[in-house]
């Protein structure tokens, strides 16, 4: 094994959950999220032997991971889908207890 793919697996074996959790958080689905990781493992796989390792790896693996994200629509797409259920979310709310009927007295709140 060559001293590029040692660190490349230690790299991958320190940093993939954190890269997955950060993809999730952008695309709102896990599965996605360790696609575009593995996605990132496999570029730096085929890349890294040539062009060397970065100055940051982990660095290069999320931006490969967030760039493969926002090419393919999937951060837009995840923001946007928030948004519309934040949206929801609030009308649903502020449609199903009246003030007048709330059942924590205003004095309470206070």
């Amino acid at each position: 094994m060559s001293d590029v793919a040692r660190t490349i697996e230690a790299v991958w074996r320190i940093e993939s959950t954190r890269l997955i959790a950060a993809m999730a958080r952008v695309t709102r689905d896990i599965g996605i999220a360790e696609e575009l990781a593995q996605d990132a493992l496999v570029a730096a796989l085929e890349r890294w032997p040539e062009a060397g390792i970065p100055e940051n790896p982990a660095a290069w693996l999320r931006k490969y991971a967030e760039d493969n994200a926002a090419a393919t629509g999937l951060g837009a797409e995840a923001a946007h889908f928030c948004i519309i259920s934040s949206v929801r979310l609030a009308a649903l709310w502020s449609s199903s207890i009246p003030a007048e009927d709330s059942p924590v007295p205003d004095s309470n709140l206070r």
